[in-house]
């Protein structure tokens, strides 16, 4: 039984612990948080299976404990939130994967608080460092993962599960060790060695005075920082991806500015954490300024500038900043040791706000469906500063106006314990070159066709990558564009780099895994349903034209004109609005002056028009209809009258031409059923 003891008590490591449950509750949140969505979306709006999110009010469970959460708490919320991890990449129903993935979610939120405060510290290092260790590390594994997938978790789905599966694994292995540590009364003790390393004045705790108490309003202000590191982590900095779509900036180097930055910060606090000890409270905030002014000039700037991109890059380069304020504001929850009752109730006022703030970043973005929110159309800025707020105040009430002269940090060792420092560098080590790997393995090098004789072009409004019951069906949508191989396609509701669908960037996950060009419309925080455009040959201009949308959802078309052979040929792609009175005919009215006397011009997309409709003879003047050239009648030879859209069928997918071209075939794709519109597939003559 000792040798059993040792055994676990010598592999144990809370570092791997910490950042490796950081990281699934992360996972298990996009997971979350992109089924709730996608079982309303199908509603469009706010339906019944909004009651889901209540999940995220759990913290409350701890008011039910009077006294400190007992350890066996602390292993059914840890199995919960694996077992939820384990089962999300299976299971395929959005109903029991939104309730499976909510029970994960909701288990974290009562682990953390309680977690937070459960010790001073372990073999010297204070636990609120190894706790950020863990933060930052989880970060940069999340990046690596999404940089080897595409933009997309890699071990969420195909072979790349076996890697969720030593995840879980590598967590249940140490979890034993947790409890012989919480159980070893000496465990707190410094060896001969260790003693070498630390000052004895340096390691003396910060116990509260002698019956001072926990202020209930400072406790609930330390939680809501907490969760305010969460957010601006989740909606940007933790996601290189969607911060880099923000501006038009290089998903590179932003990814490896952040990756930088982190590694850096991470190797700061694991060997000379003492250096933080001269950090004052006003120096903090004037870096959290510089940060969050930084991040909402890249979300409020209009259009795609340089100083946009320049600000971009700042932004990452700061990006460590937060995981600074995540330390401070743990360092004093754990220094005041607050009842687990107010935990209780701190963190739940708390995780009542984060879920506000969670539902207006997604409804900045879907405001058209949701009551009231149409305030927010084209001010995601507003989003970044509520979540700016939730940080900032915490940090200046953290010890008061009058305290801004104080240390931030005290007694903080010379460097943490020395196994602490071998996992942090393995795990940093592991992050750096799992994202090496995939940003080099994921460079598009098209294969461009030398003498092209023909042109295939498609068109597809693949409903963000989900078939018409709201499943995920990324691989399958890949598979069947590359069975069509097209040489040019034009996509539509590729929207993207949003919570709503756990970061990821669509484009780029088709572009790297069809090996294509691409060009993507505005900037994705004004809120425009995607329109991306990928070929297999050279995009040589590309621009975005944004269409009247009065109080609707901002819809654009964008033109690129790409290099065929020795040719520059226009392609314009759109997304028309739904209502035909206040939005399509002004579309139509919009594209026909732009577009007006164009020759050797394609244009696709999806009009949300029938040829039926005042709108369409508007937007066709000047084109040809490729479905009505080779079917006159609007009838194929087998009977089918060429609808696009499977729920209500309609033809409202549209691979237009000028008449300088000559089509050889057009067909309807209905055996991709990756979204709830079929592609149009047309062959031309160059």
């Amino acid at each position: 039984m000792k040798s059993f003891t040792r055994f676990f008590k010598n592999i144990y490591s809370e570092l791997i612990f910490i950042s490796l449950l950081f990281l699934v509750f992360f996972q298990t949140l996009n997971t979350f948080i992109t089924n709730v969505f996608a079982l309303n979306f199908i509603l469009f709006g706010i339906g019944p299976y909004t009651i889901l999110v209540i999940f995220f009010l759990s913290p409350p469970i701890l008011l039910f404990f009077k006294r400190k959460f007992h350890i066996s708490g602390i292993y059914v919320t840890i199995s919960l939130l694996l077992i939820a991890r384990v089962l999300m990449v299976f299971i395929t129903d959005l109903v029991a994967l939104s309730l499976i993935t909510g029970v994960g979610v909701s288990a974290f939120l009562v682990f953390l608080p309680a977690y937070l405060v459960r010790r001073k510290e372990t073999n010297g290092t204070p636990s609120f460092l190894t706790i950020t260790q863990g933060l930052t590390i989880a970060i940069g594994l999340s990046i690596a993962l999404k940089a080897l997938g595409h933009s997309f978790d890699i071990s969420i789905f195909g072979l790349g599960r076996i890697i969720s599966a030593v995840i879980v694994a590598i967590v249940i292995l140490i979890l034993p060790g947790l409890y012989f540590r919480e159980v070893e009364q000496d465990d707190s003790e410094i060896t001969e060695d260790e003693a070498l390393e630390i000052d004895e004045e340096e390691i003396e705790k910060e116990a509260p005075l002698p019956g001072k108490k926990a202020r209930f309003g400072k406790v609930f202000l330390l939680s809501l920082g907490i969760f305010g590191v969460f957010l601006i982590e989740w909606f940007a900095l933790a996601f290189p991806n969607a911060l880099a779509r923000w501006s038009d900036s290089s998903y590179q180097i932003v990814t490896i500015i952040i990756l930088a930055s982190n590694a850096l910060f991470l190797t700061l606090i694991t060997v000379r954490p003492k250096i933080l000890n001269e950090l004052k409270i006003w120096l903090v905030v004037i870096l959290n300024v510089l940060l969050i002014t930084s991040i909402i000039l890249v979300s409020a700037l209009p259009g795609t500038i340089v100083v946009q991109q320049i600000f971009t890059y700042v932004t990452a380069v700061l990006s460590p900043i937060a995981l600074l304020d995540f330390m401070l504001l743990t360092k004093q929850l754990n220094k005041m040791q607050p009842s687990t009752r107010k935990l209780g109730g701190a963190f739940g006022l708390s995780s009542l706000i984060l879920l506000i703030v969670t539902f207006l970043n997604i409804s900045a973005f879907n405001y058209e469906w949701v009551p009231l929110m149409g305030f927010l159309k084209g001010r995601y800025y507003i989003i970044i500063i509520l979540v700016a707020l939730m940080i900032l105040i915490p940090i200046i009430f953290v010890k008061g106006i009058k305290g801004f002269k104080f240390q931030a940090f005290k007694k903080l060792p010379k460097k943490t314990h020395t196994k602490n420092q071998v996992v942090a560098y393995v795990l940093i080590g592991l992050v750096l070159a799992v994202s090496s790997i995939g940003l080099g393995i994921n460079i598009i090098n098209p294969q461009t066709p030398a003498s092209p004789t023909t042109l295939k072009v498609m068109t597809y409004n693949v409903h963000i990558g989900e078939d018409k019951n709201g499943t995920s069906n990324l691989l399958r949508l890949v598979e069947s564009i590359r069975r069509a191989d097209p040489d040019i396609i034009g996509l539509q509701e590729t929207d993207m780099a949003r919570i709503a669908f756990s970061n990821m960037d669509l484009v780029r996950f088709l572009a790297e895994n069809l090996n294509m060009y691409s060009y993507y419309g505005p900037k994705t925080v004004s809120g425009v349903y995607g329109i991306a455009t990928l070929s297999k040959y050279p995009i040589e201009f590309a621009e975005t034209y944004f269409m009247p949308s009065g109080t609707h959802s901002h819809r654009v078309i964008t033109r690129t004109d790409i290099r065929i052979g020795s040719e520059l040929i226009p392609f314009y792609n759109t997304h028309f609005g739904l209502n035909l009175t206040t939005e399509r005919i002004q579309q139509a009215q919009y594209v026909r002056e732009l577009v007006s006397g164009a020759t050797r011009t394609f244009m696709m997309g999806d009009f949300n028009t029938e040829d039926n409709e005042t709108a369409y003879p508007i937007f066709m003047d000047g084109f040809l209809d490729s479905w009505l050239e080779i079917n006159p009648t609007a009838i194929n030879g087998t009977g089918f009258n060429g609808d696009t859209n499977r729920f209500p069928r309609r033809r409202i997918d549209y691979i237009l031409f000028t008449n300088d071209f000559t089509i050889l075939d057009v067909e309807v794709l209905t055996w991709a059923a990756e979204s709830d519109h079929w592609p149009v597939f047309a062959i031309f003559t160059l």
